[in-house]
């Protein structure tokens, strides 16, 4: 098996057989500390369960989804997701290739774009009643039954500049996991 190229500002972790985290290139850590990921470091993801840092039942259902197709195939997928700051946002991709017994992630930015106004998302642990959705791959938000960029929503007046979410998938999310898109 060929070991996939990976450019330089690519961020790359490899999971085990159970799914531990167990070794990441050297520009894990500074992405991690350039947005704010300081419990994200090196010494703090080893050998923990990948599963620990996603949150939302839909959106680590995905990734089991990723996971079982990568290692089913014994074939390297490879999908398009964001991954923004407060202010700007990061198109990537995202490659897994079967690496021996482990799986190898390579995430990549493609592109990126100011977003303004800002808008800052934590994670919503409180348990309140009215929640709002923000999908884990494409970054939209849910408004009433439409699916809109954030920045769009904050400057409608329907999510505030800090926002509690919950995350999930959106449909079109969905869709585009379940359509087999490998490598080549």
């Amino acid at each position: 098996m060929t070991t996939p190229s990976v450019s330089a500002d690519s961020i790359v972790f490899w999971i085990d057989d159970k799914d531990r985290i167990v070794e990441v290139n050297e520009a894990w850590n500074p992405f991690a500390l350039a947005n704010g990921g300081e419990g994200c470091v090196d010494q703090l993801v080893l050998g923990r369960n990948l599963r620990e840092f996603v949150r939302g039942d839909a959106t680590r259902m995905l990734l089991d989804t990723l996971i079982l197709q990568s290692r089913s195939w014994k074939k390297q997928i490879e999908r398009v997701y964001r991954c923004d700051s407060s202010d700007v946002k990061r198109h990537m991709e995202m490659r897994i290739d079967p690496d021996g017994k482990r799986l190898r992630f390579s995430h990549r930015v493609v592109s990126t774009e100011s977003m303004s106004p800002a808008v800052r998302f934590t994670y919503d642990q409180t348990g309140a009643l009215k929640k709002t959705i923000r999908c884990s791959m494409c970054n939209r938000v849910q408004v009433q039954r439409a699916w809109m960029e954030a920045s769009a929503a904050c400057t409608g007046g329907q999510i505030q500049a800090d926002q509690l979410v919950i995350y999930s998938v959106c449909p079109g999310c969905k869709a585009a996991v379940r359509r087999p898109r490998r490598a080549a």
